[in-house]
């Protein structure tokens, strides 16, 4: 019985040992996974939102001024103008 008990022991031993390696893996695994792929996410996502929240408000304040904006050459304050806007832009070609 002592012998089963001393061969019992030292198998607990050997898979505690095992476990303690595993849970360092494990703890890596974890730490590579935050430094390589959730905060470079959650960094790129931030900026995003931050360079939206910048356009955004660029174009608040162009379409505040579009609006306010009734003439190319001047006018007589109190007559009507209007003016429109026209863009040339390159085509786009369609994706394979």
């Amino acid at each position: 019985g002592l012998k089963a008990a001393q061969a019992g022991v030292a198998a607990v031993l050997d898979g505690s040992k095992q476990l303690s390696k595993g849970q360092l893996q494990l703890s890596e695994g974890f730490g590579r996974i935050r430094a390589e792929g959730i905060v470079p996410i959650r960094t790129a996502v931030k900026e995003g939102v931050e360079e939206l929240t910048r356009q955004n408000a660029a174009m608040g304040i162009m379409a505040r001024k579009m609006e306010s904006y009734d003439t190319f050459a001047g006018k007589p304050q109190e007559a009507l103008g209007e003016v429109r806007f026209m863009f040339r832009i390159p085509a786009t070609k369609p994706k394979p």
